[in-house]
């Protein structure tokens, strides 16, 4: 089970020690980078990293469109749907070019294809609102769980909810609605676990996590500050805390200066160059493979402008006013990328 935004710094904001998940707190783990859900749910549902496979922040330049497109929306910076190009096929552009094979779908074609014997075999779901076992409300998805592990039968369920990340984007990290709300994810899982444990004990194990951690921001706007703005080619992709910038010819100087004189004592700018050096996105290793399996993959490198700047504190680089939020993560900060592995 992951909880989007369920991070170390979260959970020991809103949980005291011996509450259920902090004393089950098996270690404390790094998210992918950026730490966001783009990049990390994808992380936990393909096994690959950000730069094998190339879903790394919430918007992304595709020059096939030459748009940045909102990857799990499907839209453009104006909020326009963008047509599925190029064919009529119903894959999103980042479906198209950015292609995985989920885990749960590597063991039900693993255990369909093999003799093995059937106490062995694994039926594998994800119980997610986009996954093939949907749910429709927060305690639903418990109820699914249970139901799930009362088959015979071995069983690996993914199971997915956005909160508390949904509400922390518009309440904040410290407010009452959050805290109330991981109050109750903590008391659900431990009745889930308790009644699943009952029925059959010791046969099931929970692995529950987070896919980034979630603070809250000081707002700037990129629109605001028109010589930067004028240096680039469009508006910053990737994330409102690790945006990265297409500059144009002849004017990189001016934007180095620029955006350091305005936001260096907030956020680390590095080239590409440096940023493909130092690995951020991952050390890789499938690459090959993946474009063995997907010839149309686009390499991670094409999502990456002439710059990416790292928020190391609360400041956040907002797009445009219409964007901004009071709850924010991937940024370069310990509260944002360290996790909670869970283990029951």
């Amino acid at each position: 089970m992951f909880f989007d935004a369920m991070g170390i710094y979260n959970l020991e904001m809103c949980l005291p020690p011996n509450s259920f998940l902090r004393s089950h707190v098996y270690k404390q783990i790094t998210s992918v980078y950026p730490p966001t859900t783009v990049a990390a749910t994808t992380a936990l549902y393909s096994g690959l990293e950000p730069c094998e496979s190339g879903w790394l922040g919430w918007t992304q330049y595709f020059s096939e469109v030459d748009k940045n497109d909102t990857v799990f929306l499907n839209t453009d910076d104006d909020g326009n749907k963008i047509s599925n190009y190029p064919d009529e096929s119903k894959m999103s552009i980042a479906q198209k070019y950015c292609p995985f094979k989920p885990v749960v779908q590597q063991i039900n074609e693993q255990c369909k294809n093999c003799n093995n014997k059937l106490d062995t075999r694994v039926e594998a779901h994800a119980v997610s609102p986009f996954g093939d076992v949907p749910y429709s409300n927060f305690d639903e998805l418990f109820t699914t769980i249970e139901t799930y592990c009362s088959k015979p039968g071995r069983h690996y369920l993914e199971c997915y909810n956005n909160q508390p990340d949904f509400t922390m984007h518009e309440k904040g990290v410290d407010s009452k609605e959050v805290k109330l709300l991981i109050e109750k994810i903590d008391k659900s899982v431990e009745k889930m676990c308790k009644t699943i444990n009952e029925r059959n004990p010791g046969d099931t194990v929970f692995i529950i996590c987070a896919d980034h951690g979630h603070i809250n921001s000081e707002v700037s706007v990129i629109t605001d500050y028109p010589e930067i703005m004028a240096c680039l080619k469009r508006l910053p992709s990737l994330e409102s805390r690790t945006p990265t910038f297409f500059v144009k010819d002849g004017m990189h100087k001016e934007f180095c200066e620029l955006f350091k004189h305005e936001f260096g004592n907030d956020f680390i700018l590095l080239t590409k160059q440096e940023v493909l050096d130092k690995h951020i996105f991952g050390n890789g290793g499938n690459e090959a493979l993946l474009k063995k399996q997907f010839t149309d993959k686009k390499n991670y490198e094409d999502f990456i402008g002439d710059y990416v700047a790292f928020a190391t504190g609360n400041r956040t680089l907002f797009n445009s006013k219409k964007s901004i939020l009071k709850g924010v993560h991937a940024g370069f900060t310990r509260e944002e990328i360290m996790i909670p592995l869970i283990i029951v």
